[in-house]
């Protein structure tokens, strides 16, 4: 397995994972399912990168979330997620391929303080420019303008 610098992290799992499956460690924490979205807004708010690693997706609300809460994004390149994450704010993986995740996650735990903040910083700027309802309607109207 690859070395990890010398940097303290922890994982913060969300949703319901069960307790059989559930690793023991210090850096690991498991909250369950979550209804309350203080708690997920505080989780995201204390958190640096966001991980959602799906074999099926549309275009994942969560990634928005985590990308409106400047966090970097490990994902897997299903759907519409390639349009929320890029190499410039994230890590695009395979679906399903366990050691395509496990390298993209010792690579984010391995990246410059600098990089990191770059990629978090892509994220806030990627849904400013491309994912408030503003700029989302001008798109569509212009869209639709083309057509009329």
């Amino acid at each position: 397995m690859n070395k990890i610098k010398d940097r303290k992290f922890e994982f913060h799992f969300v949703g319901a994972i069960p307790e059989s499956k559930q690793l023991k460690d210090s850096h690991l924490h498991y909250w369950g399912s979550i209804s309350d979205s203080s708690i997920i807004k505080n989780i995201l708010k204390t958190s640096d990168v966001l991980v959602c690693p799906s074999y099926s997706e549309g275009m994942p609300t969560v990634i928005l979330e985590g990308m409106a809460s400047g966090l970097a994004i490990i994902a897997s390149d299903v759907g519409a997620v390639s349009e929320q994450v890029s190499a410039v704010n994230g890590i695009l993986v395979k679906p399903g391929n366990k050691e395509e995740l496990e390298q993209a996650l010792l690579q984010m735990l391995n990246t410059s303080t600098d990089h990191l903040v770059s990629m978090k910083k892509h994220s806030i700027n990627c849904i400013k420019e491309r994912f408030l309802w503003d700029s989302i309607i001008a798109k569509n109207i212009s869209e639709i303008r083309r057509f009329i």
